[in-house]
């Protein structure tokens, strides 16, 4: 089952990626992610104890969320003004105030890293919740 959790999560990665380059790479990704969902879902079909594994899903959201906040954090400020010689130092400053244009901006990223973080968390600990749950019943149908 835990390859089947991987088989989600790359689906899942592949979707995040479809979506957050919708308009560079992620139209060349799409027919990588459609078959790997169509993979996903027959393979699960086929194991009827299984669909704990699409808590995958839920693991590739929480990438894309991290993803997401990094990337939003790790944006400048829109006016941005650089000054320097090639003997001096630049220095960059926006809105009067000086600043570092390749600074990560903690504040924002780190609600995001958080959630991700949850997302992760409640993923996997159902995942395994549900997993076990479901092995203790395929174990209790046959015992019969």
């Amino acid at each position: 089952m835990p390859l089947l959790l991987g088989l989600w999560t790359l689906t899942g990665l592949a979707w995040v990626l479809t979506f957050m380059g919708m308009f560079s790479i992620g139209i060349f990704v799409l027919p990588v992610a459609v078959g790997l969902l169509v993979l996903s879902i027959v393979r699960t079909v086929q194991r009827p104890g299984w669909w704990p594994a699409l808590a995958g899903l839920g693991v590739a959201l929480s990438v894309g969320v991290a993803w997401l906040g990094w990337t939003l954090a790790s944006a400048g400020p829109s006016q941005l003004s650089c000054s320097g010689s090639s003997d001096g130092p630049t220095v960059c400053t926006s809105g009067g105030k000086v600043i570092d244009p390749d600074a990560v901006d903690w504040a924002v990223a780190t609600p995001s890293f958080v959630m991700a973080g949850v997302i992760a968390l409640v993923s996997v600990v159902g995942y395994a919740l549900l997993a076990a749950r479901s092995t203790r019943a395929s174990a209790a149908i046959v015992g019969r």
